[in-house]
This record gives structure tokens, C-alpha cells and sequence, in this order.
């Protein structure tokens, strides 16, 4: 799931006409950090998640399912 997630991340960062440092910047993370998260090398946690989110324009929202 954290995956199909991150995967939202490059498109929205080049939409927002962001470089890796100007993202990873205003997420509170470096730009080596957001560029393996891009590329799939490194998972953040949600927290992380959410701030590189915002950071680009996108609000995270998770929710739990009943498991049958």
C-alpha cells in the first residue's frame, strides 16, 4: 500500500514545478532521502508520508476495513 503511495509522489512534485531540494525542503526531509523514496528504495512512515505529501499537494487519508 505505502508503495502505490509513494509512486503519487514524483507527479505531483513535478507538478507542483518542484526540485528534489525545494520538496524535501519544505517536507522536512533531504533531497537524497525523497529521491530513494521516489525511486522505491527507501519507505517512509506515515508521518513522513504525510508531510512529503503536503509538501507537494496531496493529503493522505488511510483507513481501516473490516477484515471477513
Amino acid at each position: 500500500m505505502i508503495e502505490k503511495l509513494t509512486k503519487r509522489l514524483k507527479p505531483a512534485r513535478k507538478r507542483a514545478g518542484l526540485t528534489l531540494h525545494q520538496a524535501g525542503e519544505r517536507a522536512g526531509v533531504s533531497h537524497v532521502f525523497w529521491c530513494q523514496v521516489e525511486s522505491g528504495k527507501k519507505i517512509p512512515n506515515a508521518a513522513r508520508l504525510e508531510s512529503m505529501g503536503k509538501a507537494v499537494g496531496l493529503r493522505l487519508r488511510m483507513t481501516f476495513e473490516r477484515v471477513r
